[in-house]
C-alpha cells in the first residue's frame, strides 16, 4: 500500500472517495475503506441519528452497525472519521473527535471492542497500518486548523511508545530525533 502526504494530510491510496453505495439519501455516508480482501467495506454514517462506524458487503448489501459509542444529545461535538483496516482485516483504525480533541481508536473488528490509543494535546489525523505487526502511522497538529504543525507519528501498539517522523523535503521521511 503506497501513501501519500500532501495538502497537510495522510492519504492511503486504497481509500476512495465516496461510499459505492448509500444507505439512504437522508443520511450522511463518508469515509469508506474496503477490507483487506476487499469483500467488505467499512464507513461512517450517521443513519441511526449519530455517526457510527457501519460495514456491509463490498456488493452493497447487508449493512450492520458495528459501533454504538456517539450519544444523540452530544453528537454535534463528536465525530468519526477516517477509518483504516488493518492488513489481516481484524481491526479497524479510526479517529474520533470529542469536543474538538481528536484522537486515535481502534475496533476489534471480530470482538467489537474499542480501543483508544492517543489522548494527547492536539489533534490526531488519519491513522493508517503499517505493514509493520502493530504500527500505526498518523498525523498531528497542534490544532485542527493549524497547517503549519503537522508531523507525521508512528505507534507501536505493543511497546505504546510514540515516535515523531517527519518530511525530510524530498518526500522521502525519516525519524526525528
Amino acid at each position: 500500500r503506497r501513501v501519500l502526504f500532501r495538502s497537510s494530510m495522510i492519504y492511503s491510496l486504497k481509500r476512495p472517495d465516496h461510499v459505492p453505495c448509500t444507505i439512504n439519501a437522508g443520511n450522511s455516508t463518508y469515509s469508506p475503506t474496503y477490507s483487506p480482501d476487499s469483500k467488505k467495506v467499512a464507513f461512517v454514517s450517521d443513519l441511526s441519528g449519530t455517526e457510527e462506524i457501519w460495514i456491509a458487503n463490498s456488493d452493497c448489501t447487508n449493512y450492520q452497525q458495528i459501533t454504538f459509542i456517539n450519544q444523540p444529545e452530544s453528537n454535534r461535538n463528536n465525530s468519526l472519521n477516517w477509518l483504516d483496516w488493518s492488513d489481516d482485516g481484524n481491526r479497524i483504525a479510526f479517529t474520533r473527535r470529542i469536543n474538538n480533541q481528536t484522537d486515535i481508536y481502534y475496533l476489534d473488528v471480530t470482538r467489537g471492542h474499542i480501543y483508544q490509543l492517543t489522548d494527547t494535546p492536539g489533534s490526531e489525523l488519519n491513522p493508517f497500518w503499517s505493514q509493520e505487526a502493530g504500527v500505526i502511522y498518523y498525523g498531528w497538529k497542534q490544532d485542527r486548523f493549524d497547517n503549519d504543525t503537522l508531523q507525521i507519528r508512528r505507534l507501536d501498539l505493543i511497546t505504546r511508545k510514540i515516535e515523531t517522523v517527519i518530511e525530510d523535503g524530498d518526500g522521502h521521511f525519516s525519524e526525528h530525533r
